[in-house]
């Protein structure tokens, strides 16, 4: 509500400035305008232009934000899970460094709680939600060893891959 209210007032002293440096034949120092000369001069209608103006836009952008922290938060808890659970994939474990997936674990973490306090979620969510992940990685890829299945114990190598080796961000144009 804040930001709506922001974006407003900024959009409307915006048209007011430029009302009153493009306007013939006035300047800054013209005395003060009853309601009635404002109400017809048009002043509701600049007030409601603002408002058609900032207010969808910052409704789009608050929930646009909400999908990409939903996005990162979900891909962060997800790769926490299988990088914790690589005790239970010893052919990962044997390729990578230690401190290596150490680091990408202690990065999702960090990522998970940074979004999830973005999205409004408490401390003790988030941890709970990591744990759980984790957990059901662990003993997904338990249950895939016990099973002997290749492929899919490959393609969760792949995967698990995936998030330690993250691709490249593209450059900021």
């Amino acid at each position: 509500m804040s930001n709506i209210l922001l974006w407003l007032g900024i959009t409307y002293g915006a048209f007011k400035f430029a009302g009153m440096v493009l306007a013939k034949g006035r300047g800054f120092d013209r005395a003060e305008v009853g309601l009635r000369d404002r109400l017809r001069a048009g002043e509701p209608w600049l007030f409601l232009a603002a408002a058609l103006i900032s207010v969808p836009l910052v409704l789009s952008m608050s929930a646009y934000s909400r999908r990409t922290f939903t996005g990162y938060y979900r891909n962060s808890v997800a790769c926490y899970g299988r990088i914790n659970a690589l005790a239970d994939l010893p052919e990962v474990a044997a390729k990578e460094d230690g401190f290596a997936v150490y680091e990408s674990g202690q990065g999702y973490r960090t990522l998970a709680f940074r979004t999830g306090a973005e999205l409004g979620m408490r401390p003790e969510e988030v941890s709970k939600a990591l744990a759980d992940r984790a957990a059901s990685f662990g003993r997904a890829f338990a249950f895939l060893q016990r099973q002997q299945r290749r492929r899919e114990i490959k393609a969760e190598i792949d995967r698990t891959l995936r998030c330690l080796h993250p691709p490249a961000e593209p450059a900021d144009a």
